[in-house]
């Protein structure tokens, strides 16, 4: 019976040190300032094109959860961006339709040449 407490209280032990309590209270700041205090706190760490994220954007937000997804939603409001959550990975993005693709920036250009076999 003891070493059935013992176990069980081992367990909870390491329950317990795996949830993280991540607290953001950002008024005016850059996304970038924001997202890198969450990785501070927690073991999370973001990925985005840059091409198409704008983290320079000021955020306003004042959260406290165990939830990536609950900080996460409360800090994106309002911006247009969206994130995917992949074990300890946050990849963040924007929809296809709200962006100019590549292309459209770039200016046509011709290629002329023989090819050989």
């Amino acid at each position: 019976m003891k070493r059935l407490l013992l176990i069980i209280a081992a367990l909870a032990a390491c329950l317990a040190a795996e949830a993280q309590t991540i607290r953001v209270d950002a008024s005016g700041k850059s996304l970038q300032e924001v997202l890198g205090s969450i990785s501070a706190q927690s073991d999370y760490k973001f990925a985005f094109n840059s091409r198409t994220v704008d983290t320079s954007v000021n955020v306003t937000v004042s959260v406290e959860s165990d939830s990536i997804d609950q900080v996460m939603t409360a800090v994106l409001k309002g911006t247009g961006i969206k994130y995917s959550v992949v074990g300890k990975q946050v990849a963040l993005f924007t929809d296809a339709k709200d962006t100019p693709a590549e292309t459209s920036s770039k200016k046509p250009f011709r290629v002329s040449g023989v090819i050989t076999d």
